[in-house]
């Protein structure tokens, strides 16, 4: 190996000529500028997603978010007195709360798994609730700082990290997404990294030290984020058996079970929480899970795929008490196709053959990058593609490995043409070199149809390819590889920087002012005692009310579930409970006079209209969506009309209604 500094190997570096104790070498510069440079980049997308994060809360955010909240002030389950009015009503077990609490046996607890409150809970005690939605934009740039990282450990070149770190935020992939909204899928995929970087070799210390017991904690509560992270297990599983493999077996016995024990320890919040909800190690969510060769799901017509509902946005499930069955084996033939589709609008036909290429080229070059990443890859594509819908957030943790195969394709070939020259394989080297050539310039000629970011992305590795590998062909005695990786970090981290992340061009519509000046409205205008039956048709506004206005809230979609629960039935046992009914419906629309019409039975209820609520306040009420510009809404109050009479209300069985389960 020669010796050669880089003053010496870079013509006119800005350390030629000058001795190694004038200062800090050029070596040294190499070294600190691509981290120098890393720290920009994460500084200027953490700015980036300030602007891009969303306060308004979905399905999935609500249920971390209340989850959280009961965590903190010491409650496992969760209160909300709707159920407890009317739980004689519904069914022993079934979905309350946007489908993301279940009501069981007159307990309600969370169907996601504990390990991301946990971590929400810690946010929200150290930063307070107006700093919570700081919290994924954080673990986004932590999730690119240790793409950087884990390439640095698997192929020694911090340049390469940063073209990796790089080309996550270039490439179309979507997952940004999930970064500027307050979901787990981010949080699961930096903590599971954490623990592959810790149990990588390179960064020293024994297997079964301290780093390596952190590292198999981290991969363990992962999985208590997202039970499905146990597919971290195999590359986790892999990269020790290749340490065991490089430093002996005689202390593995020992060092596997002080890493098991720090596995067990970090998926033991999940295990506990299991059990105290449940009485069952299994999961709540793994009523998502079909048989074997099973039907696809009702949850294809409950709206979980966008084309059910795909004028109104997101509807809960009714047709079981329990949503379930999103994940069977059935969707397989369906799902696998568009999510390859996805991937390849995600990275156009050249960068995707450069990540197929590195997948190929690491198990020769850099086999810890290739243990690390293939195989999760590969299992985490086949196993999502048997979700009912290609999702993005569910392939966070693949784009993120396609980041480092992608580097790996482009730098890794020439480190491999290198090698093959060392040998003396000349023939193998030249035929390798010419095609490395030849392809990735024809490639991009014919790619012209790309999205300006990611053609210009396509140039740069497909130029930086063809340019090293001519140039080792040529000069072989030459470390082509360093100078490509410089090359390729450095115009990775301009483009990275110039590069609206995700096609995200928009700053969100709904932030701190909008949901402060919506939450005074609304406890200005509900007494705290407050019930409000409103609709997914205009947005989201029951998992919003409940959680920054502390105002009870139902779907028409939860009245259905219960049982086939009428309004009138609803509202009359809420009113005699003591709260008061509301409705919050859009103006003028079927089911809207519908529910008007069913509400006054039998001369006991009354219905008087509050408020007539124009488009441009429905955000005040915390309606927005973006299937509408604004809608026209209505609030009405439901009374007693004659409250000390107390009238009796008979309601006839509703025909068709399921036996209980």
């Amino acid at each position: 190996m020669s010796s050669r500094t880089a003053a010496e190997t870079i013509p006119g570096g800005p350390g030629a000529g000058r001795s190694a104790q004038a200062g800090p070498g050029p070596d040294a510069l190499a070294r600190i500028l691509p981290l120098v440079l890393l720290a920009a980049l994460l500084a200027t997308h953490w700015r980036w997603f300030q602007g891009k994060v969303t306060w308004y809360l979905a399905v999935d955010q609500h249920g971390y978010y209340a989850f959280a909240r009961d965590l903190l002030h010491g409650r496992l389950f969760h209160p909300w007195s709707p159920a407890t009015l009317l739980g004689d009503k519904l069914w022993p077990r079934t979905d309350v709360l946007a489908q993301t609490y279940i009501f069981d046996q007159g307990r309600i607890h969370s169907r996601y798994a504990p390990g991301f409150p946990i971590l929400l809970a810690g946010w929200l005690g150290l930063f307070g609730e107006s700093n919570i939605h700081a919290l994924n934009p954080v673990l986004f740039c932590v999730a690119m700082g240790l793409v950087a990282l884990l390439v640095r450990k698997t192929t020694g070149s911090w340049w390469r990290g940063l073209a990796a770190a790089s080309f996550v935020a270039i490439c179309p992939t979507q997952i940004h997404w999930w970064g500027a909204t307050l979901t787990r899928d981010v949080a699961t995929h930096a903590v599971a990294w954490s623990g592959l970087c810790l149990l990588l070799p390179r960064f020293g210390g024994p297997l079964g030290g301290w780093k390596s017991i952190v590292g198999a904690l981290a991969v363990g509560f992962a999985s208590s984020m997202r039970p499905d992270a146990a597919l971290y297990l195999l590359p986790a599983s892999l990269l020790v058996w290749r340490r065991l493999r490089r430093s002996g077996w005689r202390d593995a016995r020992t060092a596997l079970l002080r890493m098991g024990l720090g596995w067990f320890a970090g998926v033991l919040p999940l295990l506990a929480y299991d059990l105290a909800a449940t009485g069952s190690l299994l999961p709540p969510q793994a009523i998502e899970i079909k048989p074997l060769l099973e039907s696809a799901s009702r949850a294809v017509l409950d709206g979980l795929v966008p084309e059910a509902h795909a004028a109104r946005g997101w509807h809960g499930g009714v047709w079981e008490p329990v949503q379930g069955g999103a994940w069977s084996p059935a969707n397989f033939a369906r799902v696998f196709p568009l999510q390859v589709r996805a991937i390849q609008l995600a990275y156009g036909p050249v960068l995707l053959g450069f990540v197929l290429l590195g997948a190929v080229v690491s198990f020769f070059a850099h086999r810890d990058l290739f243990l690390a990443a293939v195989p999760y890859a590969a299992a985490s594509l086949l196993f999502f593609s048997c979700w009912v819908r290609p999702d993005a957030r569910y392939l966070v943790g693949f784009h993120l490995f396609c980041a480092t195969l992608l580097v790996e394709g482009v730098l890794g070939t020439i480190d491999l043409l290198r090698r093959l020259l060392d040998r003396g394989s000349a023939v193998a080297a030249q035929v390798l070199g010419a095609a490395f050539v030849v392809l990735p310039i024809g490639g991009a000629l014919l790619a012209s149809r790309l999205v300006p970011a990611l053609l210009a992305a396509t140039w740069i590795c497909a130029g930086t390819a063809a340019v090293a590998a001519a140039a080792t062909l040529a000069w072989p005695g030459r470390r082509i590889a360093r100078f490509a990786a410089i090359a390729l970090g450095s115009m990775a981290f301009v483009l990275a920087m110039r590069t609206d992340l995700g096609s995200m061009t928009r700053n969100a519509g709904i932030q701190g002012p909008e949901i402060e000046r919506a939450t005074r409205n609304v406890q200005a205008k509900l007494p705290p005692n407050a019930v409000v039956l409103t609709t997914e048709d205009v947005g989201r506004p029951q998992e919003n009310l409940e959680i920054y206005a502390d105002r009870r809230a139902i779907y028409t979609t939860d009245l259905q579930r219960w049982n086939e629960m009428r309004p009138v039935e609803a509202a009359f046992r809420l009113l005699r409970s003591g709260q008061r009914f509301f409705l919050l419906l859009p103006a003028g629309q079927p089911e809207t006079e519908k529910v008007l019409a069913d509400l006054p039975a039998e001369d006991v209820l009354v219905v008087e209209k509050v408020e007539t609520i124009p488009p441009k306040k429905a955000t005040e009420w915390f309606v927005a969506a973006p299937f509408h510009k604004g809608i026209e809404l209505g609030l009405w109050e439901v009374r007693e009309k004659d409250p000390g009479m107390h009238k009796p209300l008979s309601i006839g069985p509703i025909p068709g209604s399921p036996p209980p389960s």
